[in-house]
């Protein structure tokens, strides 16, 4: 006996305001803004966070009317996280209100895009030199790449750049980022952009360690 039309109806609407059974399998995270239900196909099923938008002042503005009636907007580069219910992790997703290019990448690849990106500005604001990110320095066999001084007690060291350093020993605490300050008085922006460049070239060094041995283990 068929189904009638009314009665399909009926369980497509039940099925669109029924809890996704798939949010068993991944809960939904803290940063996640969609909204789910029994009626997601799978390729559907994702997580998704609000837009992070900046207006692009000198590039071309997008045209939202028509040629006779034209409406202009900034540009925007827009940034979200998005995860699939059966990935691992987010990743963040880059794009433009143009819709010109769409770009993912993986958290340690956005923030090695995002040091690049501090690199920029402070060498822009500052007339300096761009500096670059260490490669391979250490030799010892099992130490981390980025070490250049070896401490006793087997902990690797990178040494101070900028007013912060990384260690890491396996048997403590893993990888650490230090850094320190002179005096309790806050730090003049300048100073406090050349701090947060220094620290965020810490973590980058710290994840790609991390990202290499886990390759070298496969």
């Amino acid at each position: 006996m068929s189904i009638s039309t009314s009665a399909r109806t009926r369980v497509d609407d039940a099925s669109a305001v029924s809890p996704a059974g798939w949010l068993s399998v991944s809960m939904c995270p803290a940063w996640c803004s969609d909204s789910h239900n029994g009626m997601d196909y799978p390729e559907d099923r994702e997580h998704g966070c609000r837009y992070l938008e900046t207006d692009l002042q000198t590039m071309p503005y997008d045209n939202y009317g028509t040629d006779g009636n034209p409406r202009y907007r900034p540009c925007q580069a827009m940034a979200n996280l998005v995860q699939h219910y059966r990935e691992g992790e987010p990743r963040v997703c880059f794009a433009d209100s143009s819709d010109k290019a769409t770009y993912y990448m993986t958290l340690d690849e956005a923030q090695e895009i995002a040091f690049h990106l501090l690199t920029l500005v402070a060498a822009g604001r500052n007339r300096a030199e761009i500096g670059e990110i260490p490669q391979s320095v250490s030799v010892a066999e099992g130490c981390q790449p980025w070490c250049n001084r070896h401490r006793p007690g087997d902990c690797c060291a990178s040494g101070n750049v900028d007013g912060a350093w990384l260690t890491y020993d396996d048997e403590q605490d893993g990888a650490l980022i230090w850094f320190h300050t002179s005096g309790d008085g806050g730090l003049p922006v300048s100073e406090a952009e050349r701090l947060a460049l220094a620290i965020s070239r810490a973590a980058v060094l710290a994840r790609r360690s991390r990202l290499v041995e886990s390759t070298s283990g496969h």
